[in-house]
């Protein structure tokens, strides 16, 4: 029960956190980290929340200095010829509307970094056609340092709050995000 009310109060405070930003910081576009990829994968899934997401293949979009790449994940890890690639310990996937499609789309909390290293963190936004192609939606909010990290994502009526923690100075700070097709995702 106490985690039932942690998780409402968590969404409901980074709703909040959300509007407030919005009304503050107006529309000001920032550009955005990893363009939309198409991966070449296809899953029988033909929903997002149907997808085995620690167990597929999909375009990972740029994470901290790892250039996009498509990964084979198994049991939440996964390698290209020089990073390894990682779903966040303890992060769970966020689902809800950020392109305005009406469905669903996933946002990810992925690490990578080169192997026997520090790694990076991001959010990554993936999405399941009709027809089960995974496509990659960029990345929100990509910072160069692995010491700045995602630790908590909420979505507002399609627009992504991400609450980063700064490990060099323990301060916190929330960015917004929004779609745009063209750019992959803009700061608010």
């Amino acid at each position: 029960m106490g985690n039932r009310f942690r998780s409402r109060a968590v969404a409901a405070s980074m709703g909040l956190m959300l509007v407030s930003g919005l009304v503050a910081l107006g529309p000001v576009a920032v550009a955005a980290e990893g363009a939309s990829n198409t991966s070449a994968a296809a899953t029988t899934a033909q929903d997002v929340r149907d997808v085995d997401w620690y167990n597929a293949t999909f375009t990972v979009s740029e994470v901290g200095g790892c250039p996009p790449a498509t990964v084979t994940f198994t049991d939440g890890a996964g390698e290209t010829e020089d990073r390894v690639y990682r779903f966040a310990p303890g992060a769970e996937i966020v689902y809800g509307d950020v392109i305005g499609s009406g469905r669903e789309s996933a946002l990810l909390i992925l690490q990578c970094g080169p192997r026997n290293s520090e790694y990076s963190t991001a959010v990554v936004g993936v999405d399941v056609s009709e027809d089960g192609v995974i496509s990659g939606l960029g990345t929100v909010g990509n910072k160069d340092s692995w010491e700045i990290v995602p630790v908590d994502v909420a979505i507002w009526h399609g627009d992504v709050a991400v609450r980063f923690e700064d490990f060099g100075t323990g301060q916190f700070t929330n960015e917004y995000y929004r779609f745009s097709p063209r750019e992959g995702f803009v700061r608010i």
